[in-house]
């Protein structure tokens, strides 16, 4: 239920985020906002399905809150062993053509 709230939420800042963008800029580049606020409701939708699945007895447990969880910088000691993937996990240089910075 708080999720389908924080869906709402996300969805009214799109809309007002958007307005604010074509006052402010080009329309070029908004995409990168597409790609990011649709990849929340997107997650979201998921996770709501997946916490409903688990209520309904659908399913006995979350798999995905089960699996170890990896440093996605690498683990300098073992780096060597680690495959290429683990080590280089850098979504903005995979989501869009245009950059998109990590400073804040």
């Amino acid at each position: 239920k708080e999720i389908m709230i924080i869906k709402d939420l996300v969805e009214d800042f799109y809309h007002a985020f958007r307005i604010q963008w074509m006052k402010e800029n080009k329309p070029q580049g908004f995409e990168v906002s597409d790609i990011r606020l649709g990849g929340l409701m997107r997650r979201l939708t998921h996770c709501a399905q997946r916490l409903e699945e688990y209520v309904r007895g659908e399913v006995d447990r979350i798999d995905e809150l089960e699996d170890e969880l990896l440093d996605v910088r690498g683990n300098r000691e073992n780096m060597i062993q680690e495959p290429a993937y683990i080590r280089y996990n850098q979504w903005n240089r995979i989501v869009s053509a245009g950059i998109i910075s990590n400073s804040r």
